[in-house]
């Protein structure tokens, strides 16, 4: 605004100053016509007058024409600015010259001379040093796994908060949040993961917003803005080699000689047919795991019948008549075709049951809405239905058959993984899909069930009513193509594959279970679930979406996992 006062009071300064010209120049005019006019001049006395005439109008009697002048402010402020400048008597190294100004120091651009080296300008600011996660005794977290998903946090709420200090206390405010909430390592990575997917969509979570106030940050230290930090420690100390070799830094043991490095993903690349098919053998879950896990068997008297161990946690259908709810274990009565005799909502927790620890010692809750199990159910159906789990009802079962391979020694790696809604009959299967060890989807079908559909279970399956509608394909069918593609020694990979093998009916023990290759740290029967393995050891985020999870998506993440368990085998015992 002073800026523009000033150039307001500039122009009229001119303008008064044309309008005094102007008049001077119109009294001038009259006074020479009064006297050209007048009879008693003589030659003499009109002599002076032209002579001064023409003193002050160059083009005679002519009224003369004044120029504009352009950017009349910008030349007076240019103009004062040159005049407080004093030019510096020592050169700059780089061939610029250096003037001094009340706000400081700036550099006018010059040619060099010949052979001199430019120097680019480091502008020095102040920069907040990101904060560090203070390492503990016996943490439940290692520190080098919370400072990466600090920062991390570091790097989303950057993008929308109004300053470094507020992305900062953030940041460290939704770290605080995950470490305290986490019983485990593993917990805590699945929780820093959607966490971090939270704050990419701009949004903090209450809780962290009531530890904002109190979150203190380091001290502010000047370093040039575009200096490099350490990945994962900010304050990490550079210690070069020579330091080493005299003695300083830690002690330990030291080569001249750099090892040869392995490259994992050549070795990788280079398993391929019945190379790879070997080299996965011993990730093969044994006969007693299958038969612990409860995979199906032949049954010894009944023709298609197969046996199964049923896990001790799961309620069986104590009569044809009687079933128990799988979702709030209520027993309900059916009638002879698989209906409920009552229509009675039924209202339950969709989400498991978890314990986890606090001050005063051991809590379980449910992971839907954090509900104690004396808690009411969180979601209500319009009715009750059952797994109808009976040890009577594996019937209908094929077993695959042994087959010499197209290419020796290669039977086949693939993933499977299905999707299963509730019917009159129990579990029934409504999606299946096989991929092979490149990622690549090679059989998928949508299959109507037998019975009558009494819920899609659309939360977790991903099928809806319309999904299903035109579609003519059975479970025969389903069988009669893996049967086609599938031998018995073909390795099958999916997650917790005795539930999929119970849907399709088929008897398969070939194979590579991930809930057995990544085991529970309390052993058997608990079994880590698949969207927490793809996050500790894929670093990817599966089965969150409100639209139910995908077959696809899953089978793809299993044959990932054996990959990631290759690559890492391949590090400690190269080929």
């Amino acid at each position: 605004m002073d800026r523009y006062a000033k150039l307001i009071n500039e122009r009229a300064t001119l303008k008064r100053e044309l309008e005094d010209h102007k008049q001077l120049i119109d009294a001038q005019h009259k006074k020479l016509k009064l006297e050209s006019s007048g009879s008693g001049g003589s030659s003499a006395s009109s002599q002076p007058s032209s002579s001064s005439a023409g003193a002050a109008f160059p083009l005679g009697s002519r009224k003369p024409r004044i120029g504009a002048v352009t950017n009349v402010s910008a030349l007076l402020n240019a103009s004062a600015a040159l005049k407080q400048r004093a030019p510096s008597s020592t050169p700059v190294s780089s061939g610029r010259q250096t003037f001094s100004t009340a706000a400081g120091s700036s550099t006018i651009a010059s040619a060099g001379a010949k052979g001199f080296k430019r120097v680019a300008h480091v502008p020095k600011v102040e920069v907040l040093a990101r904060p560090v996660i203070a390492s503990e005794f016996g943490g439940k977290v290692p520190q080098n796994i919370r400072q990466r998903y600090l920062n991390s946090f570091i790097d989303e709420a950057l993008k929308f908060a109004e300053c470094p200090s507020d992305a900062f206390k953030i940041a460290l405010s939704e770290e605080k949040v995950c470490y305290k909430r986490a019983s485990s390592r593993a917990v805590y990575l699945s929780l820093a993961v959607n966490t971090t997917k939270r704050l990419r969509a701009g949004t903090v979570s209450d809780q962290a917003k009531e530890l904002i106030d109190g979150v203190d940050l380091p001290a502010v230290v000047p370093g040039p803005a575009s200096q490099p930090s350490h990945p994962v420690n900010p304050n990490h100390r550079v210690q070069s080699h020579f330091t080493t070799l005299s003695g300083g830094g830690q002690k330990g043991s030291w080569s001249i000689e750099k090892p040869a490095k392995t490259d994992v993903q050549a070795q990788f690349n280079s398993l391929k047919g019945a190379k790879l098919y070997q080299f996965v053998q011993k990730y093969l879950i044994t006969p007693e795991q299958l038969m612990e896990n409860g995979y199906p068997h032949v049954h010894p008297d009944v023709k298609g019948k197969a046996i199964c161990k049923i896990d001790s946690r799961m309620k069986i259908s104590p009569s044809p008549t009687e079933r128990y709810c799988s979702r709030c274990s209520a027993l309900y009565l059916v009638d002879k075709w698989g209906f409920p005799k009552t229509i009675v909502n039924c209202a339950y927790h969709w989400g498991r049951a978890n314990k986890r620890r606090v001050a005063t010692g051991l809590e379980t809750r449910y992971g839907c809405c954090q509900g104690d199990l004396q808690s009411e159910g969180c979601c209500l159906a319009s009715t009750h239905v059952s797994d109808n789990i009976n040890p009577d009802n594996f019937t209908g079962f094929v077993r695959t058959l042994p087959r010499e391979p197209a290419t020796p020694g290669d039977h086949g790696i693939y993933a499977l993984d299905c999707e299963m809604c509730y019917t009159t009959a129990g579990n029934e299967l409504t999606r299946v899909t096989v991929i092979d060890h490149n990622n690549t989807v090679v059989y998928e079908t949508f299959v109507q069930p037998e019975n009558q559909i009494l819920d899609y279970n659309t939360r977790f399956s991903g099928i809806s009513e319309e999904q299903l509608e035109d579609v003519t394909t059975t479970l025969r069918d389903v069988q009669a193509a893996l049967l086609t593609r599938f031998s018995s020694n073909t390795i099958l990979v999916g997650h917790s594959l005795e539930s999929d093998f119970r849907a399709l009916k088929l008897i398969h023990h070939c194979v590579i279970d991930t809930s057995v290759m990544f085991p529970h740290k309390m052993g058997p029967p608990y079994k880590r679930a698949l969207r927490n393995l793809a996050s500790d050891y894929l670093k990817k985020i599966i089965q969150n979406d409100v639209s139910g999870h995908d077959s696809a998506e899953d089978a793809i993440t299993c044959m990932e996992l054996l990959h990631w368990k290759i690559k890492e085998d391949l590090k400690t015992s190269p080929l």
